[in-house]
């Protein structure tokens, strides 16, 4: 974690703020058209994901292209974050952009073991990034369909409609943690914030990093708990510097192929 900014200890206390007081621009994608609009989602094997013991359990979620990849059902909790950060990771941890770069991959806050099933956050695109090849995955990205990028984030998001997730009308806090909620709540307690395909979380809690990276920036989606308006939501993303840590910032992993393990 390579911060620009010396954090006091009697700042953490206001962590929760620092979600709302981002400069960075909303961005509303649009929806990758891809000459796919209202097309679902492909319904991928029943198989079982190998269990490597790190990180959440994958769902197995198919693609406009016709493929299936690897998702994690939930966002990275603090105790399975805490289990990477006990085998001291090397800077850059095999993430090339990072070596040299990442020396530090504690999160802004103590990860607290008592609280073991809430999302990590307060970690940077490198932590993530590090954390995500440790477990033989890495950062959702995007796929190609048309000759246009895709984002597996939002078309999971969506079931594959680019439009908003299928419960949008009850976008008011009762089936996803937002909507300028007070903090996060443990992944997947909010049983209703699901997509047809079973991944919990996608919208709300704490927004994640991706693989969705420009230059020096890459984009987080989903919007967090503290998340109003068009600022949640599964087209909501938010461009940040790679060094940039919030506390409503976390992460999933995803993977491609049969067996998530074998995720590049």
């Amino acid at each position: 974690m390579n911060r620009t900014l010396a954090i006091a200890a009697s700042v953490l206390v206001l962590l929760p703020l620092l979600g709302c007081s981002k400069t960075n621009k909303v961005e509303i994608d649009p929806g990758e058209d891809a000459g796919n609009n209202d097309q679902s989602l492909p319904e991928c094997p029943a198989v079982s994901a190998p269990v490597s013991g790190k990180g959440p359990a994958m769902v197995h979620v198919g693609r406009l292209d016709g493929t299936c990849f690897w998702m994690d059902e939930t966002e990275v909790t603090r105790g399975q974050y805490a289990a990477f950060l006990a085998t001291s990771p090397a800077d850059g941890a095999n993430i090339a952009a990072c070596q040299g770069k990442n020396p530090d991959f504690a999160p802004l806050q103590q990860v607290d073991l008592a609280q073991a099933q809430m999302p990590i956050s307060g970690i940077d695109w490198c932590d993530a990034a590090s954390f995500c090849a440790w477990a033989g995955k890495a950062l959702c990205g995007t796929y190609t369909v048309n000759g246009a990028a895709v984002s597996a984030f939002q078309s999971t998001c969506t079931d594959g409609d680019n439009g908003e997730f299928n419960y949008e009308a009850l976008k008011d806090g009762s089936r996803c943690n937002g909507n300028g909620a007070t903090a996060t709540v443990e992944v997947r307690s909010m049983q209703a914030c699901v997509t047809p395909t079973l991944v919990f979380d996608l919208v709300g809690n704490v927004q994640e990093w991706t693989s969705e990276c420009e230059g020096a920036e890459c984009a987080a989606r989903g919007g967090s708990y503290l998340s109003t308006g068009e600022s949640w939501g599964c087209k909501a993303k938010r461009s940040f510097p790679k060094d940039f840590e919030a506390a409503d910032l976390g992460f999933r992993c995803c993977a491609e192929g049969s067996s998530p393990d074998a995720g590049q």
